[in-house]
């Protein structure tokens, strides 16, 4: 069952690290069985790297690239137009997971709990998990919205145009 649940979350996270740059550059839909596929082959990939470090930046910097070529080979995207985005991606994944930590933390009132969730498989892993990406998806599809909806689109080409 734990197990289970590392490999949905582990997929969701790469299905919307393939899909996200995607919305950003080109407000595309979803190619639900190009992404799907895509996810597949690397959550199979992600899960086994995660059996060896669940917080490597070594694992970290692959999984990046790993997405990066996940997202151009799916949408046909520009290399160097998405790798940035993904890298910001993961930086948003990273503090979903310390802020889910943090709050699970004072909630439990367990200065160990950190330490016990990424230690390895457990019930309360599983709780973390399924929050962290719930807290994924919603803060995505907000950035994702915003990023056309509010101009702020316009705003980072202006000033990030090399």
């Amino acid at each position: 069952m734990i197990q289970i649940v590392e490999i949905v979350v582990s997929f969701i996270e790469t299905f919307l690290g393939i899909w996200f740059p995607v919305k950003i550059l080109r407000n595309k839909k979803i190619d639900w069985m190009k992404n799907g596929l895509s996810a597949i082959i690397l959550t199979m990939l992600v899960w086994w790297l995660n059996q060896y470090d669940i917080f490597s930046m070594t694992f970290t910097v692959m999984g990046i690239l790993m997405m990066s070529i996940g997202s151009i080979s799916t949408y046909r995207e520009k290399f160097f137009d998405v790798i940035p985005i993904v890298g910001i991606y993961m930086l948003f994944v990273y503090a979903c997971d310390f802020f889910t930590l943090s709050l699970l933390g004072v909630i439990t009132n367990d200065s160990e709990f950190a330490r016990y969730v990424a230690s390895g498989m457990s019930y309360e892993r599983s709780v973390f998990l399924i929050l962290t990406k719930i807290l994924l998806i919603i803060g995505i599809n907000i950035v994702g919205e915003a990023y056309y909806r509010y101009g702020i689109k316009q705003y980072i080409n202006r000033k990030c145009s090399f």
